[in-house]
């Protein structure tokens, strides 16, 4: 792969984020569309075809699938974030090995898993819907109900946020211990690039604290409307309501907002882009004419 005549390097980090990418794009094509149906009035089935169905696509399986696996690549980005702060030397030789391929395979796996015991609960209902206008949970009892709930807030919001968390601090750690180094170096010949090395990291730094910032963002409000929904009831926050709708939005919107972030704090992207949109100009421009 080239950008610019120069030869894009294979790296742990850059597979990271093409993952994440490829994760993002898949939920905004396939995703959102399926969450969009599920709140559409059609002839769904009903009996052992529509709990499969409910089961499958319009219990809304693979979104929070896709959304979730998201998340966890956004883990295993916050860990290779502080590997490269921490021994910097180190990560400039690191290549894409089996355990890169791995762990994008287990965190894709895990976001699966994750759904099981929702998807396990979830059945056709011709009445009383809670997701969408055709499915519902239905759990066989109370403290089965209580479980999944707190299962699914440890794994999908609670760890995550912690080890972003933690991530960050490391990083932040590090990088006040490199700027002391650093800046002792400052006085012999290799000042300047002592000075680029501190911007560089600082910039990092930056870019993890962006994305937790994003992911509070746009996890929190869709973690408490879960947990309302599930304890005051039906009555009083309806699964359909707007606020409810606001919540699953915004937690859907990280899948633009993580490449996003991610792609322009890049110098080399922004500087593709601008010439990619001054090509495009040039030609509508010609084209009028």
């Amino acid at each position: 792969m080239f950008a610019g005549g120069k030869k894009l390097r294979t790296v742990p980090f850059n597979v990271y984020i093409t993952s994440l990418a490829a994760t993002d794009l898949s939920l905004a094509v396939v995703g959102i569309p399926i969450y969009v149906i599920s709140k559409s009035s059609f002839a769904h089935p009903s009996g052992n075809d529509g709990n499969i169905l409910c089961k499958i696509v319009t219990g809304n399986l693979l979104p929070f699938w896709l959304a979730g696996s998201s998340v966890y690549i956004l883990v295993l980005i916050s860990f290779e974030r502080y590997h490269a702060i921490r021994d910097p030397f180190l990560a400039r030789t690191r290549s894409v090995s089996a355990k890169t391929a791995a762990a994008i395979t287990g965190a894709l796996i895990l976001g699966l898993l994750v759904q099981i015991p929702v998807m396990v609960g979830v059945e056709y209902t011709k009445e009383n819907a809670t997701i969408g206008n055709y499915c519902t949970y239905r759990w066989k009892s109370k403290s089965t109900t209580t479980l999944v709930y707190i299962l699914s807030l440890t794994f999908q919001y609670v760890i995550p946020a912690a080890i972003f968390v933690i991530n960050f601090i490391r990083i932040r750690k590090c990088l006040v211990n490199l700027d002391e180094i650093l800046k002792r170096q400052a006085g012999c010949n290799k000042g300047h690039q002592s000075t680029a090395a501190i911007r560089r990291k600082r910039k990092t730094i930056k870019t993890v604290f962006i994305i937790v910032l994003a992911f509070f963002i746009c996890w929190t409000p869709n973690t408490i409307m879960f947990f309302v929904f599930q304890y005051a009831g039906a009555t009083s926050l309806p699964a359909n309501s707007v606020t409810f709708e606001v919540s699953v939005i915004l937690a859907f919107s990280s899948a633009w907002v993580n490449p996003m972030l991610y792609s322009f704090q890049s110098k080399e992207f922004r500087k593709h882009c601008k010439k990619l949109a001054s090509n495009i100009h040039k030609t509508l421009v010609n084209h009028v004419q």
